[in-house]
């Protein structure tokens, strides 16, 4: 990635016409007409921000506006020019591109959604609108360990777009798994929460046959009985409503108890997600107290991509490192440089990179 200009500009709707025909992002959200009649009439009135940013990204020689179509189709409406920030960066593929398009918050926020579409992440399979969000909400209980955290690292791990990207590839068989044993059922509202999710994400993926089974059997409640497991389940989760937030926090220790149950043959006439006090799901390699948690891939991509970063602008940082182009990177006392982000340090200089996080020593899955 590199900049090429950074200017402030006057868009006149002539101007923004031709950037929205002559290059447009073939992956770019569609258009949401109500946001553009809202800006419309901000610039109209003279209440819209002058200097608003306005992405263009370039690869191979081709422009395409990456961020600010919402705003350019609103001059076009307005009929009026506007001032505008125009950031021109250039790409050194279509994978750079899309992870910096999947990134950009600026006016209307990306859902999960456009991310995915944006990362040619979307199957076939998966239909329903609603499952990438819950989906995404799950990893985020994955990635926690199935703990809340109030610490800043933490906080900062689950805020990040591209962690929650890097876990949903991780994931997608599973997911597509999940989505299929509860499709068409009444009862999949139930085991859309995240928590439960974030449980049979991980069933799926170390018994893929049995989870598959036990989710779509819970999901299909075909003449279950009293003191099934997966019967007992649906009772606790209708009896324990999604968004008592007092719940949330027991919920996927009473999704792995049915499942533990289960898979041991045991009837469970009642759920009691106290009394699991350390994570422990049959079957996997969450074995409950004096185990570490398993960790996830995506946290060592996650680590890659921040080293590869660094990288890149090792030579330029060193030589003046007022001008660190990376937010959190620094000089070491040792002239290694060192990247932050996320709660995660990566040091690189003479020598293999390494990373340090507080919370997440080295463990292989």
């Amino acid at each position: 990635m590199r900049i090429l200009s950074n200017e402030l500009k006057t868009i006149t709707p002539d101007m923004a016409r031709y950037l929205r025909t002559d290059c447009p992002y073939d992956r770019q959200r569609p258009i949401r007409a109500r946001k553009v009649e809202m800006l419309a009439r901000d610039m109209r009135a003279g209440r819209f921000a002058a200097g608003t940013a306005v992405h263009i990204g370039v690869l191979d020689g081709h422009q395409a506006v990456l961020d600010g179509n919402h705003r350019l189709e609103a001059v076009i409406a307005a009929g009026i020019g506007v001032s505008f920030s125009i950031l021109t960066v250039e790409y050194a593929g279509a994978k750079e591109m899309a992870i910096a398009y999947s990134k950009m918050d600026v006016g209307l926020k990306r859902t999960i959604r456009d991310s995915m579409r944006a990362a040619d992440m979307m199957p076939e399979v998966i239909s329903d609108t609603n499952f990438h969000t819950r989906l995404a909400a799950a990893l985020r209980v994955r990635i926690s360990d199935f703990k809340r955290s109030s610490s800043l690292e933490m906080q900062s791990i689950l805020n990040s777009h591209e962690m929650v990207m890097a876990a949903m590839q991780e994931y997608m068989a599973e997911a597509e798994a999940y989505y299929t044993a509860l499709a068409g059922t009444a009862n999949r509202v139930l085991l859309y929460r995240s928590q439960v999710m974030a449980v049979a994400l991980e069933t799926l993926h170390y018994q893929p046959s049995g989870g598959f089974d036990f989710w779509q059997g819970t999901a299909a409640d075909d003449g279950l009985r009293q003191g099934d497991a997966r019967k007992t389940l649906l009772r606790w989760l209708q009896d324990n409503p999604g968004g008592n937030s007092g719940i949330a926090e027991t919920t996927s220790r009473a999704a792995a108890l049915a499942w533990n149950a289960h898979v041991q043959g045991r009837d469970l006439g009642i759920l009691r997600p106290s009394s699991m006090a350390t994570m422990h799901i049959a079957g996997t390699a969450w074995r409950g107290a004096g185990h570490p948690a398993p960790q996830l891939r995506c946290v060592a991509k996650e680590l890659a991509i921040q080293a590869r970063a660094a990288d890149d602008t090792a030579n330029a940082t060193r030589a003046d490192p007022a001008r660190a182009p990376l937010r959190g990177l620094r000089v070491a006392n040792d002239g290694r440089l060192v990247a932050v982000a996320h709660g995660v340090e990566v040091a690189h200089g003479p020598g293999p990179a390494h990373a340090r996080h507080p919370d997440r020593p080295d463990r292989a899955r």
